[in-house]
Formats: C-alpha cells, structure tokens, sequence
C-alpha cells in the first residue's frame, strides 16, 4: 500500500481483494498500528472507487465485475464546487490515482465519475496504461479499459496487456 492507502497492484479489484484479506487476518493476528492504519485507509477509500453501480473499474487485472457499495456519503474535504455544482475530487495523485465524481447525493441516473490512472509501482497486475482513465455517466460505463481479459497469455492477453488497448 502507498501511504495514502492506495493497493500498489494498479487493479481496483487487487484493493478489495487484498484490503478484504488483510481486515479478516488483523481480527487474529497483531499488526502494527500504522499498519492497522492504512488498511482502514484502504478499506475507507473502495466506495471513492467504485462507480456509482457499485462496479469497480476495469483497470490493470481488474475485470469490471466486482462490486462495492458506492459512495453514499460526500467526504466534507473532497467537495470542490465547479460551475456551481458540488463535485467530489479524491486526489490520491501521489498514489497515481485522482477520481472526479458526482456528488452522491444526486439521483443515480444523474450521476457520473472520471477515474485516473497513472502509477508505475510495480508490473503485476499492471497494464501498460498510463495516464488511462474510465468514465461512467448515465447508469452504465462510456469508457474503459479492457480489464483482465483473462490470464492464459496468448496474442489477446498480450493485445489487453499493451497500451494500444487503454484509453
């Protein structure tokens, strides 16, 4: 994890996934509390992440299909007012990650998000998609990246893994 409780694989399924593991495991054993601490910080931030469906994006080995409760409530520090309306900004920049969304209390056909991508910690899981982002407006995602496609390396995987393949 970064400091700011960003997973380190690049993939939004990976933050679940690992965060989910790592919160089962401190119930039995001791971690130490800057430890405990980011972890509660990842935890905190899957919401920011999840579209406003609840689905998490299809960035790195992430394949779309995991969900998360969405944002319900608007974090008092990320609103920034933008031509009069309240947008939520969650800069995790120097994670690699900035997400712009509507805030949640607006109707769910209404809302929208933007979630950017640029990090380089490590190439598991990883994708060659720098400075790639995902949009989601009017209920259903507009773009995104390919996601996992699957795990058997062939010329697919290696087409889903290239940066031709990212927006």
């Amino acid at each position: 994890y970064t400091a700011q409780g960003v997973q380190k694989e690049a993939a939004p399924d990976y933050q679940k996934y690992v965060t989910e593991i790592f919160l089962r495991a401190m119930r039995g054993f001791d971690f130490t509390k800057e430890f405990r601490d980011v972890v509660k910080s990842a935890h905190r931030l899957l919401p920011y992440f999840a579209f406003p469906d609840g689905a998490l994006p299809p960035v790195g080995d992430s394949q779309g299909d995991k969900k998360v409760s969405p944002l319900e409530k608007n974090g008092a520090s990320d609103l920034v007012r933008i031509r009069g309306t309240d947008v939520v900004l969650k800069d995790l920049s120097r994670s690699g990650i900035v997400i712009a969304r509507s805030a949640a209390d607006i109707p769910f056909p209404e809302q929208w998000m933007l979630y950017f991508t640029g990090m380089a910690y490590t190439k598991s899981h990883k994708h060659g998609d720098e400075l790639s982002f995902c949009y989601f407006n009017s209920g259903q995602p507009i773009i995104t990246d390919p996601g996992k496609y699957a795990y058997e390396y062939n010329k697919w995987r290696d087409y889903a893994l290239s940066a031709n393949s990212h927006s």
